[in-house]
């Protein structure tokens, strides 16, 4: 009976200038007018969604678990993987606001793509050094991150297994065991 009426203060909410609140473990992005991003500090922030864009987002420490990807290292074994990667967001505008939206992927993409870059350069006899092998990992996937505003702390290995692939009526299946 009164959908219309909640209907419009939804609307009129819309245009309203109001306080919302940033967490300490959060930092958010403001797009006043439209023009460059800003950082919004923990703490109550006015906007104006009218003329406003704003967005917030974790900057606390963060994990991501990894999946297993199927590599061929360097001797020709090939090798199932999967990672762990442990970040944080230091600059919340240059992570969400002008060079990025989704931070969460390209961290994820960046550092599979580490694992991809250092694992298959490695021989099957290299595995058993997984302290180094995560060492020039989290290298990497730091300095790729660094230009998007983020701060890995690791990214490691969480499972290694030679790999053999079969092919079953076109499918490639992998069966995977410990190394």
């Amino acid at each position: 009976m009164f959908d219309w009426l909640a209907a419009w203060i939804e609307h009129l909410l819309q245009i309203v200038p109001r306080f919302i609140k940033v967490r300490s473990t959060h930092r958010g992005v403001k797009w006043p007018f439209c023009r460059a991003p800003k950082e919004m500090k923990p703490g109550l922030r006015f906007v104006w969604p009218l003329f406003d864009e704003f967005e917030v987002v974790v900057v606390a420490r963060q994990t991501d678990d990894l999946p297993p990807q199927t590599l061929t290292l360097s001797d020709g074994t090939t090798v199932a993987v999967a990672g762990l990667t442990i970040y944080q967001v230091e600059d919340v505008v240059a992570a969400y606001g002008e060079r990025n939206w989704d931070i969460t992927s390209t961290v994820k993409d960046l550092s599979m793509a580490a694992i991809a870059e250092v694992v298959t350069k490695l021989t099957k006899p290299d595995l058993q050094d997984l302290s180094s092998i995560n060492a020039k990992i989290t290298r990497r996937v730091r300095a790729w991150a660094e230009e998007y505003g983020v701060r890995v702390e690791k990214c490691r290995l969480v499972e290694v297994s030679v790999a053999k692939t079969i092919r079953h009526l076109g499918v490639d299946i992998v069966c995977a065991s410990s190394v």
